[in-house]
């Protein structure tokens, strides 16, 4: 509906073929990319919200580390929703998307639209903010190959 598609892939487990939740879309033509990004993005699809963004390559990706949006938040408390994890966010910046990981859980994600949002909410917040007696740890999201360097 937004315009010619050249390509298109689901990206699934390689063990079982069962979706790992996201995929990739190109266009023909970065207009209709846009307008997708820009309808698309937020939506709600079988009760799930959407985020749809400009893919961009891996090397490029490394080299923007700098420049992060998205935090990782741990020690929540696990009856914490995400709009009382947006309350807490919101001081800080526009957000895009919040995610509290799972009922009972303790870890939540906040994606920041702008860089400088993300790095204030890391320095007002991590370590200096105790929620039901435990202390709020605040950090850049980071990638699975980095995690497995700790």
């Amino acid at each position: 509906m937004f315009g010619e598609i050249s390509s298109c892939k689901i990206e699934v487990n390689k063990k079982d073929g069962v979706s790992r939740g996201f995929g990739y879309v190109q266009f023909t033509n970065k207009d209709h990319a846009s307008a997708a990004i820009a309808k698309m993005n937020g939506s709600k699809q079988m009760d799930k919200e959407l985020q749809v963004i400009l893919h961009s390559k891996k090397n490029d990706r490394e080299n923007q580390t700098e420049h992060f949006t998205n935090l990782f938040v741990k020690n929540i408390p696990t009856d914490f929703t995400e709009k009382q994890l947006t309350e807490l966010f919101a001081p800080f910046g526009e957000i895009s998307s919040v995610k509290v990981k799972g009922e009972g859980s303790d870890v939540g994600f906040v994606a920041f639209k702008e860089h400088d949002s993300a790095q204030k909410a890391i320095d007002a917040l991590d370590r200096k903010k105790e929620l039901n007696n435990k202390v709020l740890f605040v950090s850049k999201l980071i990638s699975k190959s980095e995690n497995q360097s700790f």
